[in-house]
């Protein structure tokens, strides 16, 4: 796509005076396209739906690009405050706007275009398109036993976050061939993934997704924390509370390894739950019996610390 002034002032309502500037933010565009579509949707995918017939998602996505494009602009562009935004500086004249107002504009056009992000994952969740189901990053997860973000958020907040989820492939490969799959067996998981009914579906809904959930997110939030960058307040924490300081606040080693150590004391639990589920009514899990799978509990915190 080719960004055009109109769109940028549909878009950004404060951009109205870098007309001048459509070369150079162009560049920033390309940016947005690879961090927000190809990246994350396939470039295939963000093609098919730019030239299908949906003005809806059309105008997701542009809102989407023009924000984290102005995103990836502001640190190059001399700005000044206004009563109706921060505008161009065009003279000497001028005073430059404040850090923080700079600041404030980039963290608002980042949230919005990772909100219409989220949009775009949940029109294409609805609608189902074939060269979206088709597509490596829709199957990425059909081999595990949590395939959507709307499952794994039942049993660990990620606030609903597609890209979060996406994120965590390698924890949840761990977290499930690992060091669940050594703890019940690789037979009884795979007889978990084939549409399990009875005792075998809640064990799977009651104890084995939870566990998984819990030990992917704290073998992935090391790596998360970087993945998303520090302007994604998913692994952050709110300091506005704390010394006048305004916005969030980075999350610190301690912080996220006492998550980790909650999170994988959650994670223990359901699977010493399940094991014990599975003792109680072991004639619906015959594959236990002649599982060579160990009771142990790996410690994530040794692997990540």
């Amino acid at each position: 796509m080719t960004p055009t002034l109109n769109d940028l002032k549909l878009y950004i309502p404060t951009a109205k005076a870098f007309e001048n500037e459509i070369p150079t933010f162009a560049s920033k565009f390309r940016v947005a396209e690879r961090e927000c579509m190809n990246k994350w949707i396939s470039k295939a995918v963000y093609e098919n739906l730019l030239n299908g017939t949906n003005d809806d998602i059309k105008d997701i996505i542009k809102n989407c690009l023009y924000n984290y494009a102005f995103f990836e602009y502001i640190p190059y562009a001399p700005l000044r405050a206004s009563n109706t935004g921060l505008l161009k500086i065009e003279n000497d004249k001028e005073k430059s706007a404040k850090p923080e107002e700079v600041e404030n504009l980039r963290i608002q056009c980042f949230k919005t275009a990772m909100a219409e992000l989220e949009n775009i994952f949940e029109y294409l969740e609805e609608t189902k398109p074939t060269i979206w189901t088709s597509s490596d990053k829709y199957s990425i997860f059909n081999q595990y036993l949590i395939k959507t973000a709307s499952d794994f958020q039942k049993y660990c907040n990620i606030n609903n976050s597609r890209r979060v989820f996406l994120s965590m492939k390698h924890g949840i490969d761990y977290a499930e061939t690992i060091i669940v799959e050594k703890v019940l067996g690789k037979e009884l998981l795979d007889s978990l993934r084939s549409n399990p009914t009875g005792d075998k579906k809640i064990l799977l809904e009651k104890y084995v997704k939870p566990a998984i959930a819990n030990y992917a997110f704290a073998n992935s939030i090391l790596d998360l924390n970087v993945v998303l960058g520090e302007y994604d307040t998913v692994l952050q924490f709110d300091n506005t509370g704390a010394n006048n300081q305004k916005g969030y606040k980075q999350a610190d080693t301690k912080n996220l390894i006492a998550i980790i150590e909650l999170k994988t004391k959650k994670a223990e639990e359901f699977l010493k739950d399940a094991i014990q589920f599975i003792s109680d009514n072991s004639s619906s899990f015959p594959e236990y019996e002649t599982t060579t799978g160990s009771n142990s509990m790996p410690s994530i915190v040794s692997e990540t610390a």
